[in-house]
């Protein structure tokens, strides 16, 4: 990816570093990255969501499949200490 971004699109890493341990991912910063490729941001004057809305969107999430296996493995987790 990085190799397509700077010789086929001529952008230029401003910056890199690693994002944690030595191990883990790198995180690169290319010049010239206009919006139409990493997007605008949360620059929105509305940023409200009604009540209705907001109560439909988590049940929805608290009742995914995924969430329902989470609760049951959060539950048998009981010899847990708190750090």
């Amino acid at each position: 990816m990085l190799d397509f971004y700077t010789n086929v699109l001529g952008f230029e890493v401003t910056d890199r570093g690693q994002v944690g341990p030595p191990d883990s991912p790198e995180i690169i910063f290319m010049s010239q990255v206009e919006t139409d490729v990493i997007g605008k941001g949360l620059a929105l004057d509305d940023t409200g969501v009604d009540n209705k809305t907001l109560v439909e969107v988590n049940a929805v999430i608290r009742y995914h499949p995924v969430e329902e296996i989470g609760e049951f493995l959060r539950a048998a987790m009981n010899g847990m200490k708190a750090l």
